[in-house]
């Protein structure tokens, strides 16, 4: 399978390939009030209000503002469409479905993640971005979108 290979603070990340419609380059986000956590703000891609995620909240890291070099991943996922905050991406990969080790046979996993490849160099985790808004926070952000 395909994966979009991607960095944030060092750990490498994937994306199936088939939810990810572009990657952008980093643009000014306008904040969005009454959103969820990790929701940040939104961007208006040609006419289109996106809303962006910061990964850095959702894998608990040190939370940092968004730079020029930083890369926004635009994925469409359950009708929903959501950019990414990401430090790099590094391309497409493909992955053989063997290598992946399912996160349902793993002690304690969190539900962002899907899987996991191990790397010559790390720890590949392949993401599960339908659980990104739980159906609380999706509530939350369509009416902080309507309200917008």
């Amino acid at each position: 399978m395909d994966y979009l290979r991607f960095s944030v603070d060092g750990q490498q990340y994937a994306l199936d390939l088939m939810c990810v419609r572009k990657v952008l380059p980093s643009v000014w986000i306008s904040p969005l009030h009454n959103c969820p956590s990790p929701v940040i703000g939104v961007i208006n891609f040609h006419g289109l209000i996106i809303s962006v995620v910061d990964l850095r909240e959702c894998f608990h890291l040190q939370v940092r503002s968004i730079g020029l070099t930083d890369r926004f991943i635009w994925i469409e996922v359950e009708g929903w469409n959501l950019i990414l905050v990401a430090a790099h991406v590094e391309g497409v990969d493909r992955v053989a479905d063997e290598l992946i080790i399912d996160s349902a046979t793993l002690p304690a996993t969190p539900a962002l993640l899907k899987g996991m490849v191990a790397l010559p160099d790390g720890v590949l985790l392949i993401q599960n971005p339908a659980a990104l808004l739980n159906l609380r926070e999706r509530e939350i952000l369509r009416n902080a979108l309507d309200l917008a």
